[in-house]
């Protein structure tokens, strides 16, 4: 048993949900790592202590012991493979969820793999949590879906300025609370994610959709201009002079803030690549100005 996490508490909490027997461990190298080796549907571990954690693009994931969580699950896949762009960004949402009802905070989403958090309207959004997921093969896919999560660290413990905790926001909650609230949130979302009941969900909820962005790509690729939507595979759609281009996770190094403004012609620094998107396609696209605001906070 871990010593700051309670595992006998979390389990009888979750015995009337998909989530058997949940793992807890005192450390562990990478939690993704350990349910990939066997990655039945249905499984979970977490630990307060993870040593060697990474997050997309193999981006390390560092706290001190006993100060953050480091959750993952085992779920199947949708059915649909043109759905599976879509389970990083319903995963967010479902910590999104998860955080609010324990919180009732501020809670945003980056596309496509960033929980973020802001004290009030008009302070900046800063990350709260980010989410790996990993598909594994065979006749029935699944995915591991990895979550860390910034529970009570202090500025200094942070490794950039731009992350917080939920106590630095104000909100100071117990881990087990915070396991449980998420698996229930996973169990509930993966019930949709085979249809687009929650897609604009996770669209309202996109702190990304409207703002101008720049996107950078493999091979010091970049592309600027408004992120005009979600298309229906899950990829970012970006306004470029040529037209709307969509970008999936994998082609996607980064995700940076472009100008407070938005401009009719945004730039590009390299060859538009193809697409069947029509600026008609989003003429309710809900782009406005400004750089990393939110467009509401649904329920």
């Amino acid at each position: 048993m871990s010593h700051f996490l309670d595992r006998s508490e979390i389990n009888d909490r979750l015995r009337d949900s998909p989530w058997h027997d949940v793992d807890v461990s005192p450390q562990v190298a990478s939690t993704n790592d350990e349910l990939m080796r066997d990655p039945q549907p249905w499984r979970a571990l977490v630990t307060d202590n993870q040593v060697a954690g990474r997050g997309r693009l193999d981006r390390s994931w560092e706290a001190p012991a006993g100060t953050s969580i480091a959750l993952s699950a085992t779920m199947p896949l949708p059915r649909d493979a043109t759905r599976w762009g879509w389970v990083p960004l319903l995963v967010g949402l479902a910590v999104r969820r998860a955080v609010r009802d324990l919180t009732g905070a501020s809670v945003g989403l980056k596309w496509p793999n960033d929980v973020l958090v802001r004290a009030d309207a008009r302070a900046p959004w800063a990350k709260l949590a980010g989410i790996l997921c990993q598909a594994s093969g065979g006749a029935d896919p699944s995915v591991v879906v990895g979550i860390g999560i910034n529970v009570h660290q202090n500025t200094e413990d942070l490794p950039v300025d731009t992350a917080t905790s939920l106590h630095l926001a104000g909100y100071d909650v117990r881990c087990e609370d915070l396991i449980v609230a998420v698996l229930r949130a996973l169990a509930q979302i993966q019930q949709e994610w085979d249809g687009i009941t929650e897609d604009d969900a996770y669209r309202a909820a996109c702190v990304t959709v409207g703002q101008q962005v720049r996107v950078e790509l493999s091979g010091d690729e970049s592309v600027t201009g408004a992120a005009l939507d979600i298309d229906e595979m899950g990829r970012l759609v970006i306004d470029t002079p040529e037209g709307p281009v969509p970008h999936a996770v994998g082609d996607v190094i980064h995700i940076r803030p472009g100008s407070a403004a938005c401009r009719p012609n945004p730039t590009r620094t390299t060859a538009p690549r193809s697409s069947t998107h029509s600026r008609s396609d989003y003429s309710a696209r809900r782009v406005r100005c400004g750089a990393w605001t939110s467009r509401g906070e649904p329920a």
